[in-house]
């Protein structure tokens, strides 16, 4: 596992690697800037509400923040006012496995979530939130602790842009249980992935639900059921390298229902990215749903 943040190909010339920073960067600023700046910081509240100070009250303030002690001291109404206590911690726990290089129309899962934990962490460096990440395959392959600051926000870009995985199976539930151990402090929990993964990582997610904020963002929605009437094809499964023949118009349907009641019922969050949906559009309409909720 690499955890010190060293580019996995140093052959690479470092002018490609910040164009590609910075086109990345440009595309997920222009979305937070025109769509998603207020709508995230409604969505993800900090740690609460801490108290400001007392002024007088004025027509349209909330009655319920009288502060009556000081009311009846000085004969007039005096309210408590707050300020939101930040210090907000947003982890991405990216599935970077074989099958995550998978797309139908061009973006594959891993790029999704590439762009989606982008486009989240400036809205978060906006906010001044500490930002981290855990990319998995069979094992953990990288882990970088949260951390605030426009620098490090740079380098979590450099690593998800050039992440090259040295296993290509999946193990979510190793995953989960890292985090379980690692993250000590409650904060945001983004889980991108497919969740097509051998059984057993329910237990973890539903420990990790209890003591973080879990938002679970399935990257490969709706792919099986684009494949639905093509006949027989040969298809190669990416971690394990065998081939097998398939009938697509035997497919079953995508689980996504199933797997949102199982999130909701663990008190997470549940967003599917479809394949040719819009990236903006999606988020923009789920912070705002979660932000009316909470």
């Amino acid at each position: 596992m690499r955890s010190k943040g060293t580019l996995p190909d140093q052959s690479r010339p470092e002018a490609e690697l910040f164009r590609r920073v910075k086109a990345l960067q440009l595309q997920t600023r222009r979305q937070v800037d025109e769509h998603l700046a207020g709508e995230y910081q409604s969505a993800f509240k900090g740690r609460g509400m801490e108290f400001d100070q007392v002024r007088e009250y004025v027509p349209g303030d909330d009655p319920r923040h009288i502060d009556w002690m000081v009311t009846a001291r000085l004969g007039h109404p005096y309210i408590k006012t707050y300020h939101e206590e930040r210090e907000l911690s947003v982890f991405f726990v990216i599935d970077g496995s074989a099958s995550s290089g998978f797309g139908l129309e061009g973006a594959s899962r891993y790029q999704k979530s590439v762009e989606v934990a982008a486009t989240i962490g400036l809205s978060g460096l906006r906010k001044n939130d500490a930002l981290g990440l855990l990319v998995f395959t069979d094992q953990i392959e990288l882990f970088i602790p949260p951390k605030k600051g426009r620098k490090h926000l740079m380098r979590l870009l450099r690593e998800m842009l050039y992440f090259q995985p040295e296993h290509k199976g999946t193990d979510l539930k190793g995953a989960l249980e890292y985090c379980n151990h690692a993250l000590k402090r409650r904060g945001v929990i983004f889980v991108l992935s497919d969740f097509i993964s051998p059984e057993g990582y329910e237990k973890p997610l539903r420990h990790l639900a209890k003591k973080q904020d879990l938002v679970a963002i399935e990257t490969g929605a709706a792919q099986l059921n684009e494949l639905k009437g093509m006949g027989l094809l040969e298809v190669e499964d990416l971690e394990t390298g065998q081939r097998v023949l398939i009938d697509t118009d035997l497919l079953p349907q995508t689980p996504s229902e199933d797997r949102s009641r199982f999130f909701t019922g663990l008190g997470a969050d549940y967003l599917k990215l479809a394949e040719g949906e819009d990236l903006q559009k999606t988020l923009t309409r789920f912070f705002l749903k979660r932000g009316r909720r909470r």
